[in-house]
């Protein structure tokens, strides 16, 4: 046996009225349950599929009398799923998956209601797998789902509901749904500067220690701080304040994982990243801002030394768009000449 692939529709709400709001979870232990490693030792290939992720509920698809998962599963593998080759691979399958099932269930049971399948991926590339072949028809037109959805109006609801928030877990969530949306360049902005504002405001709220109040000028002389910058993360506060005219050199050094079997160094890569901060330059570059309330991003890399243009904390990240599997850290140095003002004491 090559391949194996194993699809749960569980942890469902129950469809009668009255009932379908208690606790029936995704868990861990169910999770850790269809654990197959010996008695699948001799599969190449394995995916378990998962209706929704840990701590969430598979919803039940009452037009359909099935779960929503179901029902998408199936249309997937008819074609819906299918790429130009007319070929439905478990990469194009998966992410079908991960787009219709949440447009379906926010446009069905309301915006609070949250489904994302997932899965466990063993021993292959997942786009490297043919799991159906659709059968052109005569036109050789696409098949669609026998229930059309029309996934440009849900995504548009959903942008309406969140464009003015002032939470960047609203951010956060829509980009989970729709990160390849029409609105996910923005929605990333969007999201790093409400980041960076809420880690200014936490750095002001920490100025007031023992009752006495920090100046905002806090040295004038020059400064030097170490950090890690992980990649996995967002926007990385360093803790200096700068002021405009300072001189700011940034070294870095290391190596990060941007998933896919792709690593690069401080100065990036030639990878395509529709989401990153800076198109025009390497994605896994080193970038940085100062403030929390401007997206004039500043390319770094390895080695920069740049003269500030504004006052305002600075702040490094990564220049990529999509945090997901992205691994390692860089080790930077940052060194401020001396000004009014350069770092906290």
């Amino acid at each position: 046996m090559s391949s194996s692939s194993d699809d749960l529709d569980a942890c469902r709400n129950d469809p009668v009225s009255g009932k379908g709001e208690g606790d029936n979870l995704m868990t861990d232990a169910f999770q850790r349950s269809f654990n197959f490693d010996m008695r699948n030792r001799d599969v190449n290939a394995f995916v378990t599929l998962y209706a929704t992720a840990v701590g969430h509920r598979a919803y039940e698809y009452k037009e359909k009398q099935q779960g929503y998962f179901s029902w998408a599963l199936v249309e997937g593998l008819k074609g819906a799923a299918a790429n130009d080759d007319n070929e439905v691979t478990l990469g194009g399958l998966l992410r079908y998956l991960q787009k219709t099932v949440p447009a379906i269930v926010r446009r069905d049971l309301g915006g609070d209601k949250q489904q994302r399948p997932y899965a466990n991926i063993e021993g292959y590339q997942a786009d490297d797998l043919v799991i159906a072949v659709k059968s052109p028809d005569s036109g050789g037109d696409r098949i669609e789902p026998s229930h059309k959805v029309d996934l440009v109006a849900i995504e548009q609801d959903a942008w309406e509901r969140i464009k003015a928030s002032n939470d960047p877990r609203d951010f956060d969530d829509y980009l989970r749904e729709f990160k390849d949306g029409a609105h996910a360049p923005t929605a990333r902005l969007m999201k790093g500067r409400l980041e960076r504002e809420r880690a200014s405001k936490d750095k002001d709220r920490q100025e007031v220690i023992g009752g006495e109040a920090a100046e905002k000028s806090w040295i004038s002389k020059p400064s030097t701080i170490t950090m890690a910058l992980p990649a996995k993360d967002d926007w990385s506060s360093t803790g200096l304040r700068v002021e405009k005219g300072q001189k700011i050199r940034i070294i870095a050094n290391g190596e990060i994982d941007l998933g896919g079997g792709y690593k690069c160094g401080p100065e990036g890569t030639a990878l395509a990243d529709s989401g990153k901060f800076l198109p025009s330059f390497p994605t896994g570059a080193i970038v940085a801002v100062i403030g929390d309330d401007n997206n004039d991003f500043i390319f770094v890399g390895k080695d920069r030394e740049f003269t500030t243009q504004r006052n305002g904390i600075l702040f490094l990240n990564i220049n990529q768009g999509n945090l997901k599997d992205k691994k390692g850290s860089f080790a930077v140095r940052v060194e401020v000449d001396g000004g009014t003002s350069t770092a906290r004491p």
